[in-house]
């Protein structure tokens, strides 16, 4: 119990922290080259109701809508940035590459915009906690990261496809994965913490490898 408060704290700290430094962005964004752009166009109006004749009139206007979708565009990005969402594709994907170094990686995501903030986090957690330890122990090639949305749940599935080895007595051996038997394990505790924040189910195999099944309820 105490674990999962503290990495639900370290989450919200991490939160935050991202959520401030976007919002700065949002407002250099804004503040500058939103403000740049919208004398360009107030002076490109100006020139407008100057030059009514053509080919220069319809130059202008196309300049003008350059800037116009400019400005939308810009609009967009802030909005986006000011947006609470966290990209769980993208940051699954980013934590992935250094394994596309050493393994044959497959990814399938398939999950809806409307993912809890929450279960972000904790797929998030989960998926980095798995990443680290094959990194560091994993003797296999293939490697699959699968995150799926089904009517009543979200199932979250790490592969290191392999043959597990013997180990002594001080360690648990999970397919390729070795953890330390007098902690059961630092990394598979944190994964259970976060699957336990979410109110969801953890399976772990060792059928043709490190095979960890999440299953987290809507």
């Amino acid at each position: 119990m105490q674990n999962t408060k503290l990495l639900s704290a370290r989450d919200t700290e991490i939160h935050n922290a991202q959520l401030a430094e976007r919002n700065r962005i949002a407002r250099d964004i804004h503040d500058n080259v939103g403000h740049m752009l919208s004398r360009a166009l107030l002076q490109m109006g100006a020139l407008l109701s100057i030059h009514k004749e053509e080919p220069v009139h319809s130059q202008l206007e196309g300049v003008r809508e350059t800037l116009d979708t400019a400005m939308d565009n810009i609009r967009s990005s802030v909005h986006d940035l000011h947006d609470d969402s966290i990209d769980v594709r993208s940051a699954i994907y980013q934590m992935a590459k250094p394994l596309e170094e050493r393994f044959i990686l497959h990814i399938d995501i398939d999950i809806s915009d409307n993912m809890p903030r929450n279960i972000k986090y904790a797929c998030i957690g989960i998926t980095k906690e798995c990443i680290s330890n094959i990194i560091k122990h994993s003797r296999n090639s293939d490697v699959s990261i699968s995150l799926g949305e089904h009517p009543s749940f979200y199932q979250l599935i790490i592969h290191d496809y392999g043959k597990s080895e013997d180990e002594s007595a001080e360690h648990i051996q999970i397919g390729t994965s070795k953890y330390n038997n007098k902690s059961n394990g630092m990394g598979l505790e944190n994964i259970q913490s976060r699957v336990d924040s979410v109110n969801g189910s953890l399976n772990i195999t060792n059928e043709d490898g490190f095979r960890i099944f999440v299953s987290i309820p809507k």
